[in-house]
């Protein structure tokens, strides 16, 4: 039983993890608006069983997200802080869009 919930607990925190990058990564490319679909299918090619559902439920109370729906998710503006380094967030972007850009359009 502490297996499976240890188990769980690395998949969500992976789970939530690669979303994150997906969205860093439209955020990167200039894309605003997502169609839910198509984080799915990424996120299902990488081997997650999730649905819009449930990615909609994932997303809610994320900073990076203004608007989610099961139509469309709206990536907003990011707002930096005053202890992040210009060139950690370009390191970020540069190692998300470059790992998660297929299929995003």
């Amino acid at each position: 039983m502490r297996a499976y919930e240890i188990l769980r607990e690395d998949y969500n925190a992976q789970l939530e993890s690669d979303l994150n990058n997906i969205l860093v990564s439209a955020k990167a490319a200039g894309i605003s608006d997502i169609k839910p679909e198509a984080i799915v299918q990424q996120m299902q090619k990488m081997g997650y069983s999730i649905d819009v559902d449930s990615l909609i439920t994932l997303l809610q109370g994320s900073e990076m997200i203004q608007n989610a729906s099961p139509d469309n998710i709206h990536v907003g503006a990011e707002t930096p802080t005053a202890d992040s380094g210009v060139d950690t967030q370009s390191k970020v972007n540069g190692l998300a869009m470059s790992a998660t850009s297929k299929g995003l359009k």
